[in-house]
């Protein structure tokens, strides 16, 4: 799955993600350790067209957490403007990053 990652960052293609609690396009950004060791992706998800309440945003996801990911084809232009790679939040250590 790192691997699969750092490829669609290198990329900068979208991936999907589906987790308990939902399923969703998402443009990783970063990919790295906790303080703890758990492996985080941090990535913005778009606004989705026509949703009835579009969400669009930061998302930090623990990978453990991932039940289906899969690399698209779909590209995306790079790093969203609000994106400070310098403010990873909880990651602690980088694996791979935009």
């Amino acid at each position: 799955m790192n691997d699969l990652i750092s490829t669609a960052i290198r990329n900068r293609c979208c991936l999907f993600v589906r987790c308990a609690e939902h399923e969703c396009m998402i443009e990783p950004h970063l990919l790295g350790l906790s303080a703890n060791g758990k492996l985080l992706l941090k990535s913005y998800q778009p606004p989705i067209p026509d949703a009835p309440s579009p969400v669009a945003g930061w998302r930090t996801y623990r990978l453990e957490d991932i039940e289906e990911i899969e690399l698209t084809d779909i590209p995306f232009p790079g790093p969203r403007a609000d994106y400070d790679a310098t403010q990873s939040g909880r990651i602690a250590k980088v694996i791979c990053q935009l």
